[in-house]
């Protein structure tokens, strides 16, 4: 018997995987470059700060991975944050630049002992700074933070001083990296690069005015270094990078609001990230450009507390049906050798339209949605070359009910404002277009209760009033489906 994508002339479930980190061997091959994208790419090759704001599943993730790799084709150093596990969840803005500095000094070690020749490039003076970074922010890797770092750097692969210097000064062989304990330390890096030991305590005076003391035999703590002496180091850091044959300097930062020690808060998000994003003088720097992925649910939010949203130009990650259509034929073009057209798959090209409603213009949900038919298809019959309307309807249904609601909309599930309360109340009255005296009569509450539920809907963005006053559309198409079809919970 046959798999269904067999059958439907697909070279393998093309459904099965829905973020860009999952795709990103062959994401090159189907991503749909948005309009936008040209723009954004040279103002972030130029060092200019730029917002990106989308909706969860619109592809923010895809196009901070695209820019990366076509900023690097051109001679541009990145550097993408997206683990914000050591980061405190608010008054941390210290920590997010340290983060920020430990982690390109640790790349940019391992990319200099790919090709230690571009220290050529650095005079004595400059040299010694950089030998001093190192000594105070390298991170110890682990064997396999090693691997995994030294991995991603594909530009060089000429040499890797780190190996030599095993072999050669420490007298151990490259395998016991491979398989035993070794950990890379600060230390070894800066011997292996040949860079001077840090003789003068300048270096500390000049980023910590008041340090007193001669040269540390360790690391000095974090707590020495204030805010302002950590953005120095990072100015300092990017212009060695530049020096050494750089065009400019990328820092992305992504997927804040997937930290999960900020539960998907509105609130909790925008205290993680309110102090960085209103330092404009840290995104108006001249030596490095910062992009940062912003989820839109905290865009007001983040402007009513002093966020210059109008100062850094923020992209929306939006799409047209169009749009759409040409993300979901490119994948299917890449998976298949029969057709590139998503109207082949569908037992009737007007199903099209409805499905691409339903996802509501979203490039995940959109290949949630299909995920779900493809399932329904194959319960129904594997040996199908195409999805039946019985498959559609079905896909489409469990689709409505099985969405991951609390992903997008964050509450506490034993309140009145959980996501899932409201939507039952939604779907109790029946009604795609309601009154709040509608919202009163079918959970049987008093005016006032009604209203607070309606201002909650609203706030959700599940309801929106009419140029009727007091008279809502229900505008979330997963909910407009499921009342249509008669479904009075989930």
């Amino acid at each position: 018997m046959n798999e269904l994508y067999q059958s439907l002339g697909l070279k393998n479930n093309l459904f099965s995987k829905f973020s860009a980190e999952e795709e990103e061997e062959y994401l090159n091959d189907i991503y749909v470059q948005p309009k936008y994208f040209n723009s954004l790419y040279s103002n972030l090759k130029g060092a200019s700060s730029r917002f990106i704001i989308g909706s969860r599943g619109s592809g923010k993730t895809a196009l901070i991975l695209q820019l990366k790799k076509s900023l690097e084709e051109n001679n541009v150093y990145t550097f993408l944050l997206d683990n914000f596990e050591n980061i405190p969840n608010k008054d941390n803005e210290r920590h997010f630049i340290l983060e920020i500095i430990q982690g390109i000094t640790s790349d940019f070690s391992l990319t200099l002992s790919k090709n230690p020749k571009l220290l050529k490039n650095l005079d004595k003076f400059e040299k010694e700074k950089l030998s001093f970074i190192i000594q105070e922010f390298f991170k110890t890797l682990s064997k396999r933070e090693y691997l995994e770092r030294n991995d991603k750097i594909k530009r060089f692969k000429t040499k890797n001083a780190f190996l030599e210097f095993f072999n050669s000064y420490l007298n151990k062989p490259v395998n016991l990296l491979v398989s035993g304990g070794i950990e890379i330390i600060s230390d070894t890096v800066a011997k292996s690069l040949g860079l001077p030991k840090v003789q003068n305590d300048e270096f500390y005076k000049n980023y910590i005015p008041d340090f007193k003391t001669k040269i540390p035999e360790k690391k000095i703590s974090f707590d020495n270094y204030d805010y302002n002496s950590l953005k120095n180091i990072l100015i300092d850091l990017s212009k060695i990078i530049r020096k050494v044959g750089y065009h400019s300097v990328v820092i992305m930062i992504d997927k804040i609001d997937e930290n999960r020690n900020l539960r998907g808060s509105i609130n909790d998000v925008c205290n993680f990230i309110e102090e960085i994003l209103k330092d404009t003088n840290l995104l108006m720097q001249s030596d490095f450009g910062v992009v940062f992925s912003i989820w839109d649910e905290v865009r007001n939010v983040l402007a009513s507390r002093g966020v210059r949203f109008d100062k850094f130009r923020p992209i929306d990650v939006t799409w047209t049906s169009d749009e759409i259509i040409e993300i979901i034929n490119k994948r299917i073009g890449f998976f298949s050798d029969k057709t590139n057209n998503i109207q082949d798959l569908l037992v009737d090209s007007n199903e099209k339209d409805g499905i691409i409603k339903l996802a509501n213009n979203s490039p995940r949900d959109l290949f949630h949605l299909f995920a779900n038919i493809y399932d329904e298809q194959s319960v129904i019959d594997s040996n199908s070359t195409y999805f039946s309307r019985e498959a559609i309807n079905s896909g489409k249904l469990k689709f409505c009910k099985e969405y991951e609601y609390y992903a997008l909309f964050p509450s506490n599930r034993n309140s009145k404002d959980d996501v899932f309360r409201n939507i039952n109340r939604l779907l109790k009255t029946g009604k795609t277009t309601l009154r709040s005296n509608d919202i009163a009569s079918v959970l049987k509450v008093n005016p006032a209760t009604a209203n607070t539920y309606i201002k909650i809907m609203s706030d959700f963005n599940f309801i929106k009033m009419t140029d009727e006053q007091y008279v809502y559309n229900i505008i979330d198409p997963k909910i407009k489906h499921l009342i249509e079809n008669k479904t009075i919970e989930i």
